[in-house]
């Protein structure tokens, strides 16, 4: 290999280098902003995607309560889940086959949590947002 040959080589892998170095730092992550009111996090984040296996949940500051609703459907227990994760209560659902939504099809969605007091049930707030299912 002439010299001519190496210094030409050596251009393509810097350049290469370079590209890849530049590709990684215009990546951006998306991460679900930190809340600090009462809905501290929903999955998925308004505007991701999910997968049609993926159960969908919104997490709320204790001592609030709730349920979710998807594409206008109410979802009640047994099929809504209540766990305490933390200081937080988690409410969570999984749509199948045999669930009060059925599989989700592929497409936007949209999700509202309503939430209140214990003490105070008719004092109902809401979140809303909106997604894809792959």
């Amino acid at each position: 290999m002439n010299l001519r040959q190496r210094i030409v080589i050596s251009v393509l892998l810097a350049t290469a280098v370079v590209g890849i170095v530049f590709a990684f730092q215009m990546h951006e992550e998306t991460e679900e902003p930190v809340r600090i009111g009462t809905v501290r996090q929903v999955f998925p984040p308004a505007g991701q995607a999910m997968l049609k296996q993926d159960t969908l949940f919104a997490d709320l500051s204790f001592p609030y309560t709730g349920v979710l609703v998807v594409d206008e459907i109410e979802i009640s227990e047994p099929q809504l889940k209540k766990v305490q994760v933390g200081d937080a209560t988690r409410l969570s659902y999984t749509p199948g086959p045999n669930s009060l939504t059925g599989s989700l099809a592929a497409g936007k969605h949209h999700a509202v949590v309503r939430y209140w007091l214990p003490d105070r049930p008719n004092e109902v707030s809401g979140y809303s947002w909106d997604f894809d299912v792959r």
